[in-house]
């Protein structure tokens, strides 16, 4: 279970991501926006964060539900 601050910093990283929709991870790392969140000393919001992206690069019905308790990926 991901407590919900952790929950938080997820939803607004991946929501950063998709209003920015850069062709790469890698480049979305990169930009000043991201650096506030300082993925390099948090683990598990960046193993979120890349795990999302990866399953949405191999399913495009992919999507992650914030609305409840626990955080929910679908596709």
């Amino acid at each position: 279970m991901l407590d919900a601050h952790l929950q938080g910093q997820f939803q607004s990283l991946w929501s950063l991501y998709r209003d920015d929709s850069p062709a790469q991870l890698p480049e979305f790392l990169s930009r000043p926006a991201v650096q506030a969140f300082n993925l390099v000393n948090h683990d598990r919001l960046f193993a979120l964060l890349v795990g999302a992206d990866y399953i949405q690069r191999q399913h495009e019905s992919f999507s992650v539900d914030f609305g409840q308790a626990n955080l929910v990926w679908s596709l």
